[in-house]
């Protein structure tokens, strides 16, 4: 692999992410299914459950993980100019943490760059360590955040909670008929998306925070290892986990796959867990793919468009939200009204424009 195909490949595979991530995002962006307790049948059954197979908790995971080997490259550059790397990384996690509170507060709740900010002051802490140190920081994270997830959906999995009224107003505004749309009482949906921060979104970050962590933190260690740049030597390494990520992630979708089978009414969050467990294999399959795919001179070429997606992520993510939300509520009344499969179809437009 050339040395830009190298550079390359880490653009690509995070363009990749961030345009599949939308297919997860879109129930919740768009009301449809805002807080994963929705049921579905019909056609939106099986495109929710594609959905959860083969892109629910693998992207974020991909991107999360980029995030911390972009960190790295950051900070190497930026100290081998002689630049104040640690000023400078705090610079830009501020402006991020900013980014994040607006896309917040102005267009959906379920915005990733602010919890992403937070975890990634924690990384300075981290840039000087050793790898091993590293690795064993990221995994101890990652089992921490797993055991919260467990312990949520143990306690969740006897019944669906209730969702309080004012969740709903993040996406209606405080109306009687509970419409979804972005210019319908706007300036309520503001306000309550405000009061969910203040009052609710701690606690949703003391379980996403740790995960996000380790996340980062495992792609800091790649990228103190150089694994990006070192692929035709690691190629046997990468394709034994290539295809034994492939194997445990198989057989951690079984249950999924079992599930999906024997209901008429697919709910995503009775699997939550075999997602989560299964796509952080899965991510790791689709990484070590995009590699492989990478090092081919007569796929880097086509893979080109991905790459211009990649090195613009932040805008394409916010972009995202504005498309979707501005667009759809222009087109519908009642955007939760929207079906699944029609939502995917919009998605594929708004990648085609991107």
């Amino acid at each position: 692999m050339q040395q830009n195909a190298r550079i390359h490949s880490l653009d690509i595979i995070r363009g990749i992410a961030i345009l599949c991530i939308l297919f997860a995002n879109l129930p919740t962006m768009t009301g449809l299914d805002p807080f994963n307790q929705a049921g579905y049948i019909g056609i939106d059954k099986v495109i929710r459950f594609l959905v959860d197979l083969f892109i629910q908790s693998k992207f974020y995971t991909i991107f999360a993980f980029l995030f911390g080997v972009g960190f790295y490259i950051f900070m190497k550059n930026t100290e081998e100019k002689g630049y104040p790397m640690y000023k400078l990384f705090t610079r830009r996690i501020c402006i991020l943490l900013v980014f994040g509170l607006l896309h917040f507060t102005f267009l959906w709740y379920g915005d990733i760059l602010h919890a992403y900010a937070i975890a990634g002051f924690i990384l300075l802490f981290f840039y000087k360590r050793s790898t091993k140190f590293i690795f064993i920081a990221g995994f101890s994270f990652l089992l921490v955040s797993y055991g919260l997830h467990i312990i949520v959906f143990l306690r969740t999995s006897s019944s669906i909670p209730e969702v309080p009224n004012y969740y709903q107003y993040m996406f209606t505004g405080n109306t009687t008929n509970h419409t979804v749309n972005l210019f319908t009482h706007y300036s309520h949906q503001v306000k309550a998306r405000l009061f969910f921060l203040m009052t609710q979104e701690f606690q949703q970050l003391l379980i996403g925070i740790p995960e996000y962590i380790g996340l980062f933190l495992i792609g800091l260690c790649a990228g103190k290892k150089n694994i990006f740049k070192r692929v035709p030597e690691l190629i046997q390494q990468i394709r034994f986990l290539q295809w034994s990520s492939l194997c445990i992630s198989c057989l951690l979708s079984c249950p999924i796959i079992y599930y999906f089978i024997k209901t008429d009414v697919y709910y995503s969050q009775d699997v939550q867990l075999w997602i989560l467990f299964g796509g952080k294999m899965l991510a790791i399959f689709y990484i070590c793919t995009l590699l492989r795919v990478c090092g081919n001179k007569k796929y880097i070429e086509c893979l080109h468009p991905f790459m211009n997606v990649g090195q613009y992520a932040l805008t394409n993510y916010i972009t995202q939200s504005i498309l979707t939300l501005v667009i759809l509520s222009w087109c519908f009344k009642d955007v939760s009204h929207v079906y699944y499969w029609q939502l995917c179809i919009f998605g594929l437009l708004i990648i085609f424009v991107q």
